[in-house]
């Protein structure tokens, strides 16, 4: 305890007598900006008085430095005291070569312009280990791909965990809700947002089948297509008429100018936010005119929107009838217990904003390697014809296609939507592995520390996928042979734990509806003459608040 003490007063000498020096330097610059020489003594007193200045703050830099020594060396061993009282051990440290170790910084930027950061993360992982720490600009950062560290972030000790940079992200847009926010307020939003409802309406073909048969209409025949802008506005149409109870109908040419315009300034920000996400707690750094006028603008339409729910449901408020056939939609359910309309737009924000990229995503990946492995889609065609026949392509049906269930695991697996996801330690936590030679000892973060989750290497280990773990099989799904790994947290396409995506059936049923309908439409899909298909993994990467491809889903399609 003697150290400690010696420790922590040297820390608090240091920042007295640098406290002082500040006020000193402040008196002495007055002091000299006060003297009037006369011009005999004016040019020796300029020399002094640099010379004084000059000191003065190189005193202050020294001290300043001694401080930070100070300091690192005091949170130093009050960590080894915490780690020797929990058990725990040093983990595996990522080597880093510059000053603050600033280069992992910039090669992860260098990587991101290549389109090539989640292979890059990958790189990292086969350096360090499978839990890792690294450090920033004086700051300790984790990485963990290990089912059983996952595990205790999203579960057993989530509650030790908050989502404070993702807050600072997103809430410019989409305000605080489901996705940024903690503890009581958290689980209040939860009950609200709850999964039942999803499921309720996964299982309404009408609510897929009018914007399908608008995506249907764009793409021409016989023709190369880029189906991932498709697809994003395909997800938005659907996402905003099962949200709000109307579309923006984002693939039509009836759309309206205000929808046009919402759809724009929607697209604009989402992007924009992808960028200020790669920033982390720097993300004020990026805060442009052009973006909080797209905030405005989303803002503008979705108040509107909300504003007529809450004057629809003081009309109907005594009708019983009415009520029923009001909530048919989630903003028609949401206006009964939220009384707040900037916090119910803030719900209907962070469902729009997942529910929007993470199902294109999904769609885009899964028909850009169904163009390329025709086996797969053979198969998957075959089963299209045995389940619905000469019958109509009905939602509930595609619950029963098993091999279409497992190429969209398979797809989930290798590009996830969320490949990174960041926790902030909100106190002191142990994680239960990583520590030690071996790895397999408890480890100590500490409260600040970003943890994040590499859902993305996780989903491509040998040890729990097999040595092909990098291929696209989706036979290894088959015969529930992986059920093992989804239950023990080796598994996460929607996350795990209380936090789990509460759509995530809707995504699920929304695509399979789409594909199906799609491969019935267009009897012939394959890569274009002479593309070049890169392997699975290498293919250059957009990761912004989601995974897409760089180089989008460019198929060939005939009837």
């Amino acid at each position: 305890m003697e150290s400690y003490n010696n420790t922590f007063g040297s820390e608090r000498n240091s920042s007295e007598s640098f406290s002082h020096l500040v006020e000193l330097a402040s008196s002495q610059l007055v002091v000299l900006h006060s003297q009037k020489p006369s011009n005999g003594d004016l040019y020796l007193l300029h020399i002094r008085n640099f010379a004084t200045v000059k000191a003065l703050a190189l005193t202050i830099l020294l001290i300043l430095i001694c401080k930070i020594i100070f300091s690192q060396l005091s949170w130093k061993n009050e960590t080894k005291a915490l780690e020797k009282r929990y058990g725990c051990k040093e983990p595996s440290h990522l080597k880093t070569h510059w000053f603050f170790g600033i280069d992992k910084p910039l090669q992860v930027l260098a990587a991101g312009k290549e389109g090539r950061v989640l292979h890059y993360f990958r790189s990292l992982v086969a350096e360090a280990g499978n839990t890792f720490e690294w450090t920033v600009l004086g700051s300790r950062v984790w990485g963990t791909q290990d089912p059983e560290n996952i595990k205790a972030v999203l579960s057993t000790r989530e509650k030790y965990f908050s989502h404070e940079v993702r807050r600072e992200v997103l809430c410019t847009l989409i305000g605080d809700s489901i996705f940024t926010q903690d503890g009581a307020s958290w689980r209040h939003s939860r009950a609200l947002l709850k999964p039942s409802f999803f499921q309720k309406h996964c299982t309404n073909s009408t609510l897929f089948e009018e914007h399908v048969d608008n995506l249907i209409a764009r793409i021409r025949c016989d023709s190369t297509v880029d189906l991932q802008p498709f697809f994003f506005s395909l997800t938005l149409d659907v996402t905003s008429a099962f949200i709000f109870g109307k579309s923006v109908y984002s693939l039509t040419p009836s759309q309206t100018e205000e929808e046009a315009e919402f759809s724009r300034a929607f697209q604009y920000a989402q992007v924009y936010l992808s960028k200020r996400y790669q920033l982390g707690r720097l993300c004020w750094l990026l805060n442009g005119k052009e973006f909080r006028e797209s905030c405005k603008t989303v803002h503008t339409y979705v108040d509107q929107i909300v504003d007529n729910a809450m004057q629809e449901k003081a009309r109907i408020a005594l009708d019983p009838d009415c009520i029923q056939a009001s909530k048919q939609n989630l903003l028609g359910e949401l206006v009964f217990d939220v009384s707040d309309p900037i916090q119910a737009r803030a719900h209907l924000m962070h469902l729009l904003l997942a529910g929007r990229d993470t199902t294109a995503g999904l769609l885009s990946w899964t028909m850009r390697l169904l163009s390329r492995y025709q086996g797969v889609q053979s198969r998957v065609r075959d089963e299209i014809e045995a389940t619905f026949e000469s019958d109509p392509i009905d939602v509930n049906k595609t619950k029963d296609m098993p091999y279409l269930t497992c190429v969209l695991k398979e797809v989930l697996r290798l590009y996830p939507s969320v490949p990174v996801n960041s926790r902030t330690a909100a106190e002191d936590v142990v994680l239960p592995v990583g520590g030690g030679e071996d790895g397999k000892s408890p480890v100590l973060v500490r409260k600040g520390e970003d943890v994040a989750v590499c859902v993305y290497s996780l989903h491509r280990r040998t040890d729990l996928y097999g040595s092909d773990a990098d291929a696209f099989r989706p036979e290894r799904w088959e015969n529930g042979a992986l059920d093992h790994v989804e239950k023990s947290y080796g598994y996460l396409p929607f996350h795990g734990g209380r936090r789990v995506c509460p759509g995530r059936q809707f995504a699920l049923a929304e695509a399979s509806y789409t594909i199906v309908r799609l491969l019935t439409a267009f009897p012939k899909l394959n890569v274009p003459a002479g593309t070049t298909f890169p392997e699975v993994g290498m293919e250059k990467q957009i990761l912004g608040l989601t995974l897409s491809s760089a180089d989008g889903c460019v198929v060939e399609m005939s009837r």
